[in-house]
């Protein structure tokens, strides 16, 4: 266990004091910080508030993106229209 503040970072399998809860989980290192228990929630709630304000806030990349999926999504339906209309098209010459 390595003590960050207040809080400690726990890797899997090692045993946590009982007054520690757990505060969020850091992916890169692959760890978990746990602050003591009424800490532990404030700082699970502020980054989740954290988080929150984030997602609203459009980056340039993020615009690429979603700019780049909607164009995607309208070309794959417009072919999904003209696949459509060359099936009409050959039910049509079938009919005659």
């Amino acid at each position: 266990m390595k003590r960050i503040l207040t809080g400690l970072q726990v890797v899997e399998g090692e045993r946590l004091p009982s007054w520690y809860g757990f505060a969020y989980r850091d992916y890169c290192a692959d760890h978990a910080i746990c602050f003591p228990i009424p800490i532990n929630l404030i700082v699970r709630w502020s980054r989740d508030f954290k988080w929150l304000l984030k997602r609203h806030k459009a980056d340039a990349l993020e615009d690429a993106y979603i700019r780049g999926f909607l164009e995607g999504r309208r070309d794959f339906l417009s072919r999904e229209a003209r696949e459509e209309q060359r099936y009409a098209n050959v039910i049509k010459l079938i009919q005659k």
